[in-house]
Formats: C-alpha cells, sequence, structure tokens
C-alpha cells in the first residue's frame, strides 16, 4: 500500500479510530520504498510474507496481516481495474487479528505422524506442509508432530488434531486414542489418504460420513495449459475445480475462488441414531461423476455402477451448539476431506 494512494490514505485513517478507541494501540508506519533497508529487514526475519502489510505484535506474539487480504478490486479510469482497501474487510481483519494475539493461551494443533502422512518439516514443493506450517506458526499457532506409534491419549491440550493423508493403517491403540479424543468434543481435520483402509472409516461411519472407494471424475474447465498436475504433465481429468461450496463459517470465504483437488475420494452422508449434523463443505459440478476405475475417463455406459455428480469431497461434522448463546461451546468437530 504505497504513501500517496487513495488506499494508503483509507488505511491511516482506519488505524487512527483504531488507536482512538483504545490507548494500548500504537501505529508505526514503515515506507518500503524510503524505508527499504527496514522493510527487507522485517521480510527477512519472517515478520511479512511480502514488503507490504500490517504486522501486529503484542510482547512476543505476533501476526501478518497481509495486504491481499484487505483489498479488492474496483474500477479504474478507461474500464481498467485496480485494487482498493475494503473497509469492512479491513476492519474485520484487523479486530480479528487483535483479538488472536491478545488471547493469552496460543492454540495448539498437533500432526499425526507414523503412517505414512504429510510432515511440517518437509519442505518439498508438493508433498510437503512446511509452507502450511510456516503460515500457522505466523498466525501465533504452536505446532506439535504426535507419533501414533504406541500412542496411548492424545494430549489434553490439543485445540486441532490433523491428520495428513495418512497411507497406512492404524493401530487399534492409535484409533482408540482418536476416537476417545472425538468424544471429548475434540476438534480434527482429516485428509483422506490416498491408499488403503487406515480404520478412521468406522469412526466417521459412526458419525455419519462413509468414505467410499470411488474416486470423483470431473471434465476440465481450465484451459489446457492450466490443467496440469505437480509434476507438468497434463491431470486427465484427475485434478477437479470445485466453485460449489456449503454455508459454513469454514468455507463461506471460499465464494468465489476455485479450489482444485487431485483425484478425491467421494464422501456420502447416511443417517446416523447418533445425530449431530453433517453439512457439505465442498462438492463436484454437476457434470461430475464417481467412479471405482478411475482409469475410465469418459462417462460410462453402465450409468447405474456409477454416482453422479454433485458429489461431496469435503464434510463437517459436528455435535453440539452451532448457533445460539452457546454456539461453540462443547463442540465436537471433524472435517473430512475426500484429498
Amino acid at each position: 500500500c504505497r504513501q500517496g494512494t487513495e488506499s494508503y490514505a483509507e488505511l491511516r485513517n482506519l488505524l487512527a479510530q483504531f488507536m482512538r478507541a483504545s490507548r494500548r494501540i500504537r501505529v508505526e508506519f514503515v515506507d518500503p520504498d524510503r524505508e527499504i533497508a527496514k522493510a527487507s529487514e522485517m521480510v527477512a526475519e519472517g515478520l511479512l510474507a511480502r514488503s507490504e502489510g500490517i504486522l501486529i505484535k503484542a510482547g512476543n506474539r505476533r501476526r501478518d496481516l497481509p495486504l491481499r487480504e484487505i483489498l479488492e478490486n474496483g474500477s479504474a479510469p478507461h474500464g481498467t481495474r485496480r485494487d482498493v482497501l475494503s473497509r469492512f474487510r479491513a476492519e474485520q481483519a484487523l479486530a480479528a487479528a487483535i483479538m488472536n494475539i491478545m488471547q493469552d493461551r496460543r492454540s495448539q494443533v498437533y500432526f499425526l505422524a507414523g503412517c505414512g502422512e504429510h510432515e511440517i518439516d518437509d519442505f518439498r514443493e508438493y508433498t510437503g506442509y512446511a509452507a502450511i506450517a510456516r503460515a500457522l506458526r505466523r498466525d501465533n499457532i504452536d505446532l506439535h508432530v504426535l507419533r501414533s506409534d504406541n500412542l496411548a491419549q492424545v494430549p489434553a491440550d490439543c485445540d486441532v488434531l490433523v491428520i495428513a493423508g495418512p497411507r497406512r493403517p492404524m493401530g487399534r491403540a492409535t484409533l482408540s486414542a482418536i476416537a476417545d479424543y472425538v468424544a471429548r468434543q475434540g476438534h480434527a481435520l482429516v485428509l483422506a489418504g490416498p491408499g488403503t483402509d487406515t480404520g478412521l472409516e468406522t469412526l466417521f461411519e459412526e458419525l455419519g460420513v462413509v468414505i467410499s472407494d470411488c474416486r470423483v471424475i470431473q471434465p476440465s474447465r481450465l484451459p489446457l495449459r492450466f490443467a496440469m498436475i505437480g509434476d507438468g504433465q497434463k491431470s486427465d481429468n484427475s485434478a477437479i475445480e470445485v466453485t460449489a461450496y456449503g454455508r459454513h463459517p469454514i468455507t463461506n470465504p471460499l465464494r468465489g475462488i476455485v479450489t482444485t483437488f487431485y483425484r478425491p475420494k467421494v464422501l456420502q452422508i447416511v443417517p446416523v441414531a447418533a445425530g449431530g449434523t453433517v453439512t457439505i463443505l465442498a462438492a463436484s459440478a454437476p457434470d461430475s461423476w464417481g467412479k471405482r476405475d478411475t482409469r475410465q475417463r469418459s462417462m460410462p455406459d453402465d450409468a447405474e455402477t456409477i454416482q453422479r455428480g454433485p458429489l461431496p469431497v469435503a464434510v463437517a461434522v459436528e455435535k453440539g451448539a452451532t448457533t445460539g448463546m452457546r454456539a461453540g461451546l462443547n463442540l465436537m468437530r471433524l472435517v473430512l476431506v475426500g484429498d
């Protein structure tokens, strides 16, 4: 947000309002054009992901708010487009970031490891989660690796348990520890792995979701030069573009955004006696289909043997109060992604 622009003036006015609202808030401006050394130092130290953004600090805690999160496209003369400050978006983002770093307790997120999951210290571009870990830590979230070997229980301070793409079956003790954590109103994010059954399938079936052995096939809507996968080869309809999202706090910010899933599994919602709410977070397009034999890329003739789109590829399972005064209290939430 360069000095002299309309967005810069709007941002200064907004920050001035925050300072007037609380004497504890102080604001310092660093011009990346005039104070090149200081701006470069902040980027090099990881304080900012880029030279333009807002760095919010409280003691040893800090939060990086990139400028792109508070800008939106606007009109300019001669039919051109420009980025302008969205005052509503900026005010919301700033208030949320300040509230985040003012919390006395930092969120504790545990990544399960030991069954072939993606790892937070893996720097490989397409399989490693090091970049994700860096972004989470920048948001003042503490990350831990939880080994599944001889796992007796999930730590009591775990706010979210992440199971990212397991490739091997889990032991009975591990599955029991995960089930106990969920029963304690735990929060978990599970990314379905590409390999064999892991044992988690039974847990999800009891909660109303069946992880199908069918995978989603969908004609690509991207130009050929964009329909690529990690190794630079054509995706051959293995990668699907998703634009249909359910109404949920997790996916509401994704409206209007295209997300890509690579050979996702179909998630089937089934009725269960235990109660709870299952929300479809993301689904494939109406012209997609699910098929066990993913080598068949055209719509097969035996339509009765396939599942027709739209098909769920991400769901949220919740038990407890999701609305009203008690929303979020004692709430069990499992998010399952078929990719």
